[in-house]
């Protein structure tokens, strides 16, 4: 029980350093520098009622038009329909893109996220060895 136990509380920092991991990735791959639109806010409900938003960037790249949302949403609004955002996109595939606009927040996430998995995993094992 106590094994179970641990690895479910050591999946909260693995989770952390994953999604530090995947940023640092996605900022090497995101070369090309476009200017993109705000065209829409996609709302999530969860089955509590929240409510969260994920922006969603119109861009061109290439002679082509892309729309894609973003994977960070918020239960505030850091963006407005129609504010023009630089992003990073990934020349071998547009429709990925790295936003420096969320950079700060989604840092702040993963390494709480890592941090508190971490100090819950360290005080478990601290107090069965008691």
């Amino acid at each position: 029980m106590n094994i179970i136990i641990c690895i479910l509380i050591g999946i909260f920092p693995f989770v952390g350093i994953a999604g530090l991991i995947s940023m640092a990735i996605s900022k090497k791959k995101c070369t090309e520098l476009v200017e993109a639109e705000v065209v829409r806010m996609a709302e999530n409900r969860d089955s509590d009622g929240h409510i969260s938003y994920h922006p969603v960037f119109g861009y061109t790249y290439g002679g082509e038009t892309f729309e894609t949302r973003s994977s960070f949403s918020s239960s505030f609004c850091r963006f407005n329909v129609g504010d023009y955002v630089e992003l990073y996109i990934d020349p071998d595939k547009p429709k990925n893109f790295y936003c420096p606009k969320e950079t700060i927040h989604k840092i702040i996430f993963y390494v709480l996220f890592a941090a508190v998995g971490g100090l819950a995993l360290v005080l478990f094992i601290k107090l069965r060895c008691m």
